[in-house]
Protein backbone atom coordinates (compact mmCIF):
# COMPACT_ATOMS: atom_id res chain seq x y z
CA UNK A 1 0.00 0.00 0.00
CA UNK A 2 1.20 3.51 -0.62
CA UNK A 3 2.96 5.02 2.34
CA UNK A 4 3.04 8.75 2.03
CA UNK A 5 2.44 10.78 -1.08
CA UNK A 6 5.94 10.47 -2.53
CA UNK A 7 6.21 6.64 -2.50
CA UNK A 8 8.93 6.77 0.08
CA UNK A 9 9.33 4.66 3.17
CA UNK A 10 9.94 6.56 6.37
CA UNK A 11 11.54 4.52 9.12
CA UNK A 12 10.89 5.04 12.83
CA UNK A 13 13.95 7.24 13.16
CA UNK A 14 12.86 9.52 10.31
CA UNK A 15 15.29 8.35 7.66
CA UNK A 16 14.15 7.52 4.15
CA UNK A 17 15.07 4.21 2.56
CA UNK A 18 14.36 2.88 -0.89
CA UNK A 19 15.59 -0.61 -0.14
CA UNK A 20 12.93 -2.30 1.93
CA UNK A 21 9.77 -4.10 0.89
CA UNK A 22 7.41 -1.19 1.54
CA UNK A 23 9.51 1.25 -0.43
CA UNK A 24 10.03 -1.19 -3.27
CA UNK A 25 6.32 -1.91 -3.48
CA UNK A 26 5.46 1.79 -3.33
CA UNK A 27 7.92 2.71 -6.06
CA UNK A 28 7.53 -0.28 -8.38
CA UNK A 29 4.04 -1.78 -8.00
CA UNK A 30 1.70 0.87 -6.58
CA UNK A 31 2.14 3.24 -9.56
CA UNK A 32 0.95 0.53 -12.00
CA UNK A 33 -1.78 -1.02 -9.83
CA UNK A 34 -4.53 0.46 -12.01
CA UNK A 35 -3.15 -1.06 -15.21
CA UNK A 36 -5.03 -3.99 -16.71
CA UNK A 37 -2.50 -6.79 -16.60
CA UNK A 38 -3.14 -10.37 -17.66
CA UNK A 39 -0.75 -11.99 -15.22
CA UNK A 40 2.81 -11.99 -14.02
CA UNK A 41 6.13 -13.73 -14.56
CA UNK A 42 8.26 -14.40 -11.48
CA UNK A 43 11.94 -15.20 -11.97
CA UNK A 44 13.36 -15.67 -8.49
CA UNK A 45 17.00 -15.16 -7.73
CA UNK A 46 19.08 -17.67 -5.82
CA UNK A 47 19.36 -15.64 -2.63
CA UNK A 48 16.42 -17.37 -0.94
CA UNK A 49 17.35 -20.89 -2.08
CA UNK A 50 18.47 -21.84 1.43
CA UNK A 51 15.00 -21.19 2.90
CA UNK A 52 12.44 -23.25 0.99
CA UNK A 53 9.90 -23.41 3.84
CA UNK A 54 9.85 -19.64 4.29
CA UNK A 55 9.78 -19.09 0.56
CA UNK A 56 6.80 -21.41 0.08
CA UNK A 57 4.71 -19.16 2.32
CA UNK A 58 6.15 -15.96 0.83
CA UNK A 59 5.38 -17.03 -2.74
CA UNK A 60 1.74 -17.77 -1.90
CA UNK A 61 1.46 -14.40 -0.16
CA UNK A 62 3.00 -12.67 -3.15
CA UNK A 63 0.46 -14.30 -5.48
CA UNK A 64 -2.45 -13.39 -3.19
CA UNK A 65 -1.25 -9.84 -2.61
CA UNK A 66 -0.59 -9.04 -6.26
CA UNK A 67 -3.78 -10.78 -7.31
CA UNK A 68 -5.71 -8.55 -4.95
CA UNK A 69 -3.78 -5.42 -5.93
CA UNK A 70 -4.48 -6.00 -9.61
CA UNK A 71 -8.14 -6.91 -8.92
CA UNK A 72 -8.17 -10.53 -10.04
CA UNK A 73 -11.11 -12.65 -9.07
CA UNK A 74 -9.60 -15.98 -8.16
CA UNK A 75 -5.94 -16.62 -8.85
CA UNK A 76 -3.93 -14.22 -10.95
CA UNK A 77 -2.19 -16.06 -13.83
CA UNK A 78 1.42 -16.50 -12.82
CA UNK A 79 4.48 -18.12 -14.38
CA UNK A 80 7.44 -19.08 -12.19
CA UNK A 81 10.90 -20.33 -13.19
CA UNK A 82 13.02 -23.02 -11.64
CA UNK A 83 16.39 -21.82 -10.44
CA UNK A 84 19.19 -22.91 -12.76
CA UNK A 85 21.74 -25.30 -11.25
CA UNK A 86 24.95 -23.63 -10.23
CA UNK A 87 28.10 -24.29 -8.25
CA UNK A 88 30.50 -21.55 -9.12
CA UNK A 89 32.93 -21.85 -6.26
CA UNK A 90 32.23 -18.27 -5.24
CA UNK A 91 28.54 -18.90 -4.54
CA UNK A 92 27.78 -22.51 -3.66
CA UNK A 93 24.48 -24.15 -2.80
CA UNK A 94 23.93 -27.74 -1.85
CA UNK A 95 22.26 -29.54 -4.81
CA UNK A 96 19.75 -31.11 -2.40
CA UNK A 97 18.86 -27.63 -1.11
CA UNK A 98 18.43 -26.35 -4.67
CA UNK A 99 16.16 -29.27 -5.48
CA UNK A 100 14.09 -28.61 -2.35
CA UNK A 101 13.77 -24.98 -3.36
CA UNK A 102 12.64 -25.88 -6.87
CA UNK A 103 10.05 -28.25 -5.36
CA UNK A 104 8.51 -25.12 -3.81
CA UNK A 105 7.83 -23.91 -7.35
CA UNK A 106 6.45 -27.31 -8.36
CA UNK A 107 4.04 -27.30 -5.40
CA UNK A 108 3.08 -23.67 -5.99
CA UNK A 109 2.03 -24.44 -9.57
CA UNK A 110 0.29 -27.70 -8.62
CA UNK A 111 -1.85 -25.84 -6.05
CA UNK A 112 -3.54 -23.80 -8.82
CA UNK A 113 -2.47 -25.39 -12.10
CA UNK A 114 -5.28 -23.75 -14.07
CA UNK A 115 -3.74 -20.34 -13.42
CA UNK A 116 -0.04 -21.10 -12.89
CA UNK A 117 2.76 -22.47 -15.03
CA UNK A 118 6.33 -23.55 -14.40
CA UNK A 119 9.27 -22.91 -16.73
CA UNK A 120 12.31 -25.08 -16.29
CA UNK A 121 15.82 -23.98 -17.18
CA UNK A 122 17.69 -27.26 -16.99
CA UNK A 123 17.95 -27.69 -20.75
CA UNK A 124 19.12 -24.11 -21.37
CA UNK A 125 22.69 -23.23 -22.20
CA UNK A 126 24.02 -22.51 -18.73
CA UNK A 127 27.14 -20.62 -19.67
CA UNK A 128 27.30 -17.71 -17.34
CA UNK A 129 27.68 -13.98 -17.73
CA UNK A 130 31.22 -12.68 -18.01
CA UNK A 131 32.52 -16.25 -18.12
CA UNK A 132 33.74 -16.11 -14.54
CA UNK A 133 32.88 -18.18 -11.52
CA UNK A 134 31.42 -15.28 -9.54
CA UNK A 135 28.28 -14.92 -11.65
CA UNK A 136 25.47 -17.42 -11.45
CA UNK A 137 22.92 -16.11 -13.94
CA UNK A 138 22.51 -17.91 -17.27
CA UNK A 139 23.22 -15.78 -20.34
CA UNK A 140 20.17 -17.05 -22.22
CA UNK A 141 17.79 -14.35 -21.00
CA UNK A 142 15.94 -14.18 -24.31
CA UNK A 143 15.23 -17.89 -24.42
CA UNK A 144 14.01 -17.88 -20.83
CA UNK A 145 11.86 -14.81 -21.54
CA UNK A 146 10.32 -16.43 -24.62
CA UNK A 147 9.48 -19.55 -22.63
CA UNK A 148 7.90 -17.48 -19.87
CA UNK A 149 5.96 -15.39 -22.37
CA UNK A 150 4.59 -18.46 -24.13
CA UNK A 151 3.55 -20.01 -20.84
CA UNK A 152 1.77 -16.82 -19.75
CA UNK A 153 0.11 -16.55 -23.14
CA UNK A 154 -1.13 -20.10 -22.70
CA UNK A 155 -2.60 -19.27 -19.31
CA UNK A 156 -4.24 -16.01 -20.32
CA UNK A 157 -5.52 -16.92 -23.78
CA UNK A 158 -6.88 -20.34 -22.81
CA UNK A 159 -4.62 -22.21 -25.23
CA UNK A 160 -2.96 -25.53 -24.61
CA UNK A 161 0.81 -25.56 -24.54
CA UNK A 162 0.74 -27.82 -27.60
CA UNK A 163 -1.09 -25.12 -29.56
CA UNK A 164 1.45 -22.51 -28.50
CA UNK A 165 4.55 -24.48 -29.37
CA UNK A 166 3.31 -25.68 -32.78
Amino acid sequence: RMFGSRYLNYSDNGTITYNDFTALFNTKIAPVANFNINGMIWYQGETDAGSPDMYSVALEELAKGYGSEFRFEGNMPMVVCHIAPFNTGAYVIDPVGLTAFNVVFDNFVAAAKDSRALVTLYDCDLRYEKGDLATIHPRVKREIGVRCGKALYGLTCDKTMHEIYT
